[in-house]
């Protein structure tokens, strides 16, 4: 298991943080994460034989 942190800009509210927070949760070999509005960041733990940072990344990119 691995864990990383990742910057997320463009959060505005509590109803942000709680759909990023679902959308990185059902990606697969993701087992858990916290997000912080305050901070601006995601901490993702994550089996990386199943998916890498980069992945994580575009997930958080990609949903808007």
């Amino acid at each position: 298991m691995e864990s990383t942190v990742i910057g997320v800009k463009c959060m505005h509210c509590q109803r942000c943080v709680k759909s990023l927070t679902e959308i990185l949760a059902d990606q697969p070999g993701v087992a858990k994460v916290e997000i912080s509005l305050e901070k601006g960041e995601a901490l993702v733990e994550y089996e990386a034989d199943r998916i890498d940072r980069n992945q994580l990344t575009r997930t958080i990119d990609g949903a808007g």
